[in-house]
């Protein structure tokens, strides 16, 4: 970047321009994560109250086992797409988006494919061992979901990458979450118990991907010289699969808690579960503006302006969740009571899980802007000190004390990760979340939570 450009991106009418954009690409993914967050918590009470807590822990297993091998399919391709086809797409190298688009596709299929018929081998083996053979049938069908999961999400990552957000904040948040919805209301009604839920789930991916196609059709360039297929696969494997492995590790590893809980009690899962989506509300500001702010990173790293929009963002996430886990920790026995007379010892699981969330934001977008920063094994080492950590944590603490005892394992992990990832950033890029404009939230936060 030459001089003048440099001092154009410092003026403050590039500083607004920036901040707008970076508030309308947040302000896109919060939105649409909030109803992905509706549709879930209506899931949740719909199952919970409808079939009881055992069949939302049979259901949290499965959701989790597919999203595992979602994210270790896709490989870490949907940040190496962001990565190499932003500036690509910037600077009109046509041939380098579609070639990357194409290994990204031709891989994420395979390994999804391959992920598919493990499901259908291995996850039977797990429910009848641990919940008890009346689950075992559904094992295929939650593997269903598997392959137009990974598709999704590499489309979604694509269209990110060309500058279209909404390509990734829509399809799966809204589109999807309401398809499910409606199938899951319909199928239980029809008395299909937790089967239905699970069509209801495979007809989320199914339509995600139909429609994320759709919005990222005419981003395609077609009628051009493709780079090499097999050489750009490498090169796109390369540089995603730490960061794929990581990703895989960190959701299999936080998730920890609902396998080995499932194992003891299906109840306890549900329970944890519960717990887990009322958080929701605060910790979607994190997700938002994380996808927002990691495309602006990747192609800003270095830059004298990026610690101020860092601090901006991290600002922005601080005052938007703080009061959402405010009124969590001081209604968690009411809101957790929603889902009915078995969940009610779980407003102390509610409260640290709550806390926990609360930390992460604290440190802004530190792990989204981490994975872009050219270095993808320090993702690889954070995930198996903190996630082993956790790990270890769950096998110890989860058969005395159950969901409370994951749910310290967990507020644990997330300290480990916060203070990880903090001072990588820190030393990597020298940027900090954290400035001026965090003293007076900082303080009313203070004093409100001390009250």
């Amino acid at each position: 970047m030459s001089e003048l450009s440099i001092a154009e991106a410092e003026t403050p009418r590039s500083a607004t321009r920036t901040a707008e954009f970076l508030l309308r690409g947040a302000g896109l993914f919060y939105s649409a994560t909030l109803v992905a967050l509706v549709g879930r918590l209506i899931l949740a009470f719909v199952i919970a109250q409808a079939l009881g807590a055992a069949a939302l822990g049979i259901y949290s297993l499965g959701y989790a086992t597919v999203q595992a091998l979602s994210t270790l399919s896709t490989l870490g391709q949907g940040s190496g797409l962001v990565h190499f086809v932003s500036p690509a797409f910037r600077q009109k190298e046509h041939g380098t988006v579609r070639g990357m688009l194409d290994a990204a596709l031709v891989m994420g299929a395979l390994w999804a494919t391959l992920a598919t018929l493990a499901m259908v081998v291995l996850f039977p083996i797990y429910l009848e061992s641990s919940i008890g053979a009346d689950a075992v049938q559904l094992a295929p069908w939650f593997a269903l979901a598997i392959l137009p999961e990974v598709l999704e999400a590499l489309v979604a990552s694509f269209g990110l990458a060309c500058g279209r957000p909404s390509a990734a904040a829509l399809p799966d948040r809204i589109g999807g979450t309401i398809v499910q919805v409606v199938v899951t209301l319909i199928t239980l009604w029809w008395g299909w118990g937790l089967f239905g839920v699970v069509i209801g789930l495979v007809a989320n991916s199914v339509v995600s991907l139909v429609v994320a196609v759709v919005m990222v059709w005419d981003l395609i360039p077609r009628g051009i010289v493709r780079t090499p297929l097999v050489a750009t696969a490498k090169n796109l494997f390369r540089y995603s699969w730490k960061l794929g492995l990581s990703s895989a590790a960190n959701y299999a590893l936080l998730n920890a808690a609902l396998f080995v809980l499932g194992y003891y009690n299906a109840a306890q899962v549900g329970i944890y579960a519960a717990a887990s989506r009322l958080t929701y509300p605060g910790s979607l500001f994190l997700e938002s503006f994380g996808q927002a702010f990691a495309p602006h990173a990747a192609a800003h790293l270095h830059e004298p302006s990026l610690n101020a929009e860092y601090q901006r963002v991290a600002n922005w996430m601080i005052c938007a969740s703080a009061p959402i886990f405010v009124l969590l920790f001081a209604f968690s026995g009411t809101w957790i009571g929603l889902l009915g007379p078995e969940f009610a010892g779980g407003a102390p699981v509610l409260i640290v899980m709550a806390l926990a969330q609360l930390m992460d934001i604290a440190v802004g977008p530190s792990g989204a802007t981490l994975s872009v920063a050219h270095r993808p094994g320090v993702k690889v080492l954070n995930t198996v000190v903190v996630w082993g950590t956790n790990l270890v944590l769950v096998l110890l603490l989860t058969p005395q004390w159950g969901a409370l005892g994951a749910a310290w394992a967990f507020f644990t992990a997330i300290f480990i990760t916060d203070v990880l990832e903090y001072v990588e950033v820190y030393l990597l890029l020298h940027i900090t979340p954290w400035g001026k404009l965090l003293v007076k939230p900082a303080l009313i936060l203070s004093s409100t939570l001390g009250s």
